[in-house]
């Protein structure tokens, strides 16, 4: 291996023509890190990924790999490697002969390559499948041989093109743990672009959520769901409903707002009043009242308490989404949901059509930034 290192972008930008497809990214990835960017589709992450590669050419900026300044680099000289999306194996050569190809084009003798080869074969559990050819393989074991491809060229970081989306979710799920594995087993800086909530949860260290070109919040997978910075990261990390209030006062360690005619409450004492602010609040942190106090008068007089009427319900196993509808400005055509666990709606279970009442703790509510 070339060692693991770090990757900083600074002020990157890349235009197609007049449409901004990257915007001033600035993003710092230690050496070591599974780092995951995680956006919809057209939000900039794959465009990055590849100006990272040497695929994309950079508008302006500067792209720092270790402590060279790679973007008038070629890809070979970047000392990373890229797995693509749709594996790109070459159909008329076996697996073996599949990593080893990238070491022929460096003029390794043939011995040595073969060596390699199936040591990165060995690596990826697909030693035993040396001569078959890739449409002998399933998608996993394709997807093993492309990793060890691009492994075997010895990279200081590899870059990963959405690498799961074409697996079925058994096999993803397979999959996450075995790059894991090899990412910590190598301890070399992967980056894997990714659409997937679950899955940019389940392997990052460094979640990168983008929109529109733009980083909209970086950190761990707990910060970035537990403390979303934007309603745009609230919403597409899931599991966070979003409301939307005006300060009526500020108490010591409160501010009271009004929605609707509904009384709300967070921690946020230094808003003013007059304040328009929204926050979110997990699904799982909310809880089901009692019926008897669904109506709009008795839920107003208790903060973080309202009435809503079940839209449907989904069981998933160990827990239970229930889809609400609220009488809450701004909240007719939104979604607003509760998760529980299995054991405790089928305790007290509510059904489609139903009228309810929803509470949460005050300290569940956190304000996102305008």
């Amino acid at each position: 291996m070339s060692g693991p290192a770090d990757v900083e972008l600074i002020a990157v930008q890349k235009r197609f023509g007049s449409v901004v497809a990257v915007d001033t990214v600035n993003l710092a990835v230690s050496a070591g890190t599974y780092a995951c960017l995680l956006g919809p589709s057209g939000c900039g992450k794959t465009t990055t990924l590849r100006m990272i590669a040497g695929h994309e050419q950079v508008t302006s900026g500067d792209i720092m790999i270790g402590r060279d300044n790679v973007i008038d680099l070629p890809p070979a000289r970047r000392g990373t490697a890229m797995m693509f999306q749709n594996y790109a194996l070459f159909p008329h050569l076996n697996c073996l002969e599949n990593v080893a190809f990238s070491l022929k084009m460096q003029r390794i003798p043939k011995k040595e390559r073969r060596e390699q080869a199936l040591a990165f074969l060995r690596l990826v559990q697909m030693e035993e499948y040396a001569k078959r050819l890739p449409a002998q393989l399933s998608g996993g074991q394709q997807q093993r041989i492309a990793l060890a491809r691009a492994l075997v060229t010895k990279p200081g970081v590899l870059l990963l093109d959405e690498p799961l989306s074409a697996l079925d979710p058994f096999l993803r799920v397979q999959m996450r743990v075995e790059l894991k594995r090899l990412q910590t087993e190598l301890g070399i800086s992967f980056i894997h672009v990714t659409h997937s909530q679950e899955e940019a949860m389940a392997l990052a260290d460094l979640v990168v959520v983008m929109n529109h070109g733009r980083i909209q919040q970086s950190g761990t997978p707990q910060q970035v769901y537990r403390q979303p910075r934007t309603e745009f990261v609230a919403r597409f990390m899931g599991g966070h409903n979003v409301l939307r209030g005006r300060v009526t006062g500020v108490e010591t360690l409160l501010v009271n707002l009004v929605a609707g005619g509904y009384s709300l409450a967070v921690r946020k004492p230094e808003w003013q009043i007059g304040t328009d602010l929204a926050f979110a609040i997990r699904g799982d942190k909310i809880r089901f009242g009692d019926a008897s106090t669904g109506d709009a008068c008795t839920a107003s007089a208790k903060p973080n308490t309202l009435p809503a009427t079940v839209r449907s319900v989904e069981y998933h196993g160990a827990w239970v989404q229930v889809e609400l509808e609220l009488p809450v400005p701004g909240m007719s055509q939104e979604a607003f949901r509760v998760v529980c666990s299995e054991n405790a709606f089928f305790a007290h279970p509510v059904s489609v059509g139903e009228r309810t009442v929803v509470t949460w703790d005050i300290d569940d509510g956190h304000v996102l930034e305008a």
